[in-house]
């Protein structure tokens, strides 16, 4: 008993002390933990002030300005977008300046005793032809003019002053080169001019060569030249070289200046065209620009169907030189009215110019009212150049170019495939054209033209997949191709047996569906291809394609080329390269 009243006794104190220390805490918590330093109540205090939120960037001046697409970017851009006409024209006039050689149209240089018989010396001096290389790339053959008996002028002498038959069988059978020939076209061209015949033919695509070798290293120097001379004068100075070269390339007597000049005529070319991109794509914004972009080509293609009407009237290539460099005195004469890049001269400080221009722009369209034109235009000028000019250069292009590449496999495929299939689809683009001269001479005028509608119609095309099939343009494209590919392979079907016109008409109408379908996919290409990268790597993406495409296209006149193995192994190549186009386009995954 007495030992329970004792333990109950000694709890009752334990709590009496527990109590006496929770009220000397309690009397303590406002010195220890003071209201204001509780962090427990600043968190979960409700609070009715607002956070603030991030402010959008501010809109780039020249893309407020020019939103809306008016009169002044019409007439600016289609007064630039005529460069492409004589950039076509000099392009593809390897057709009409090169059209291959007839049989009987060159021979073995002839003895002055037969001058007045040629069938006679063609059969006395030259080789028959085997039965199997009787027909090459369309062409019948029934000697072989590119080599000549050893002794053939032997036997032209016994045959004159001796009346001994030409076929004797003491005459020898060895066969030697014919190192020169005489040509008999009645059309002057460079080939009867530089006797490009026999194993001397490769130099016609050499000549093409050098003049894409010239579109190519003129493009590159047009974009380090950009940073110094502003695009109108950019343009100026290629027009004022393309003069100068343009007739040169016609008037010389030898071969090698004839290239040299050529390659320094397509330079003035890519000076000019490479001005002309960078003005439209500086005066146009949002879907105009992808437009403008899709629709630069179409003045390519004008240029090809006008291209056979030049050679109605001019029967030299020495005077067709001369009619195609006559466009650029023409713009030369107009140069005044060409728009300057406004933003070009803003991001450099000349302020003073791109007012003169905008203003300009504003005058033009009667835009005085409009209210995307700031008031203070002089000021927001001066704040996009000094913004430019605090700008971050950034890396090296090299530094630009490794890092593009880093990313995930998706990434790197996008990237891989974009650039196969603009290298594939640009060989076969410039080939098909060029391969129009396996159909024939007697037509090239007419299939020329046809090649060039085939391009207009395949870019307005590609227009169409670009503007309405969203992320699912690349799918279309690349089903348009396999589709024509299909149709090219079908010439191989087309008989012999039939007349010659009308299976040369046949194999012209095969051959317009797959130029078609490649024409589409390029455009498709040319304005997309940076979309498989994002907003930061655009610029040095579009420089890695671009460059990529202007070393493939450099081997176009090789495959064109293949001729000599049969008239359609040159197209066939090209169907093979569109398929592999066609299968880089299906593997492109873009959000």
């Amino acid at each position: 008993m007495d030992s329970k009243e004792s333990s109950n006794g000694s709890d009752g104190n334990d709590f009496e002390a527990i109590d006496m220390l929770e009220a000397k805490l309690a009397s303590l918590k406002p010195i220890l933990e003071p209201d204001d330093i509780l962090p427990n109540k600043l968190v979960y205090q409700p609070t009715t002030i607002p956070l603030p939120e991030p402010q959008p960037p501010s809109p780039d001046l020249f893309d407020q300005l020019f939103a809306k697409f008016g009169k002044w970017q019409l007439r600016s851009i289609l007064s630039v977008f005529v460069y492409k006409i004589p950039a076509a024209w000099f392009m593809h006039c390897i057709l009409f300046t090169a059209p291959a050689p007839r049989y009987g149209e060159y021979f073995c240089q002839i003895p002055q005793n037969l001058s007045n018989e040629v069938n006679l010396w063609i059969d006395m001096a030259h080789p028959a032809v085997p039965d199997e290389i009787s027909v090459q790339a369309g062409k019948k053959f029934t000697r072989d003019l590119c080599y000549v008996f050893s002794d053939a002028n032997y036997r032209a002498e016994v045959h004159t002053t001796g009346n001994v038959s030409w076929i004797y069988d003491n005459f020898t059978d060895a066969i030697v080169p014919c190192e020169a020939h005489t040509h008999i076209d009645s059309y002057e061209s460079i080939v009867t001019e530089f006797d490009l015949v026999c194993s001397r033919e490769i130099l016609v695509a050499t000549t093409q060569f050098l003049h894409l070798v010239g579109v190519s290293s003129g493009g590159t120097l047009a974009v380090i030249l950009l940073n110094y001379i502003s695009p109108k004068k950019l343009a100026l100075g290629g027009m004022s070289c393309m003069l100068l070269f343009g007739p040169l390339t016609g008037l010389v007597n030898r071969y090698e200046l004839h290239v040299i000049f050529r390659l320094l005529a397509a330079m003035s070319i890519a000076h000019m065209v490479q001005a002309a991109t960078v003005i439209s794509q500086d005066i146009t914004v949002g879907k105009h620009r992808i437009l403008v972009t899709a629709l630069h080509e179409l003045f390519w293609g004008v240029g090809v169907i006008l291209l056979p009407g030049l050679t109605f009237f001019f029967t030299s290539w020495t005077y067709l030189y001369f009619a195609m460099t006559s466009p650029a005195l023409v713009l030369l004469l107009l140069y005044r009215y060409v728009p300057d890049s406004p933003r070009w001269h803003a991001d450099r400080g000349h302020i003073n110019r791109a007012l003169k221009i905008i203003n300009r722009f504003i005058d033009v369209d009667k835009k005085h009212d409009d209210p995307r034109i700031p008031k203070d235009l002089c000021g927001r000028l001066q704040d996009h150049a000094n913004k430019m000019e605090k700008k971050d250069p950034g890396p090296s292009i090299c530094v630009q170019f490794r890092n593009l590449w880093k990313g995930t496999f998706i990434w790197k495929r996008n990237l891989v495939c974009v650039h196969l299939a603009i290298s594939c689809y640009i060989v076969s683009y410039f080939g098909m054209l060029l391969n129009a001269k396996a159909f024939g001479r007697d037509r090239l005028q007419i299939n020329t033209m046809l090649m060039g509608v085939a391009e207009i119609c395949g870019i307005f095309i590609g227009t169409y997949f670009i503007m309405n099939k969203g992320r699912y343009k690349w799918r279309y494209t690349a089903i348009f191709n396999i589709v024509a590919v299909c149709i090219s392979m079908c010439a191989w079907l087309v008989p012999e047996t039939i007349p010659e016109q009308q299976r040369i008409s046949i194999l012209v109408y095969i051959a317009f569906i797959p130029k078609t379908a490649i024409a589409s996919s390029l455009t498709v290409l040319v304005t997309c291809s940076t979309e498989v990268v994002t907003a930061d790597k655009k610029k040095i993406a579009g420089l890695s394609v671009v460059s990529c495409m202007r070393i493939f296209q450099m081997s176009t006149p090789y495959w064109g080329a293949l001729l000599m193995f049969g008239q359609l192994i040159p197209q066939t190549c090209f169907a093979v390269l569109a398929t592999v186009g066609a299968i880089a386009c299906l593997l492109v995954r873009v959000p």
